[in-house]
């Protein structure tokens, strides 16, 4: 079994932004210690994520994927004083942006041509401040309590169209 850490793209970018479809066929899918999997037919895309703060860019190749994700959380109110007392630059510096949804998710394939080779800013015992082409990303836990009980993934799947009939 090969793994491989791909990079995903919500349906809704797709659609809106049309984004050029460089392929489309099944994609095998298996969450993380599950012993099944499951094919779907899914769009491939292309395309340049750029840098709010420069001009770099960064050339991506995404699967579509149909979930839906939450919210992008904010950075906590310590955090972005912290930052802002260093003139670090936050990829995500506005509170006014915690609402919008997570629509790509960056796998391991991408994540070094996006993250910088500069030192982290280490906060606390648990988050640091990553630097990237975006900006400082806050990296690690966000109650900057220890973690005391059992870890445990929850995975999800639901098709829209499920959803859509239940309603």
């Amino acid at each position: 079994m090969v793994e491989v850490n791909l990079a995903i793209i919500s349906s809704d970018p797709v659609d809106t932004l049309n984004l050029p479809v460089i392929s489309s066929g099944p994609l095998d899918l298996q969450a993380f210690e599950c012993p099944t999997s499951f094919s779907h037919k899914r769009r491939q895309v292309q395309f340049q994520l750029p840098s709010i703060w420069d001009k770099s860019k960064v050339k991506v190749i995404v699967f579509e994927s149909s979930n839906r994700y939450a919210s992008h959380p904010s950075s906590p109110t310590d955090i972005s004083r912290f930052a802002k007392s260093k003139r670090m630059k936050l990829a995500d510096p506005d509170d006014s942006l915690s609402s919008l949804p997570i629509e790509i998710l960056i796998g391991a394939d991408f994540y070094w041509n996006v993250m910088h080779s500069d030192a982290p800013v280490k906060l606390s015992d648990s988050p640091a401040l990553v630097p990237s082409n975006f900006g400082w990303i806050l990296s690690g836990s966000r109650s900057h309590a220890t973690v005391s009980f059992k870890p445990t993934v929850h995975s999800i799947n639901v098709d829209t169209h499920e959803l859509d009939n239940m309603v």
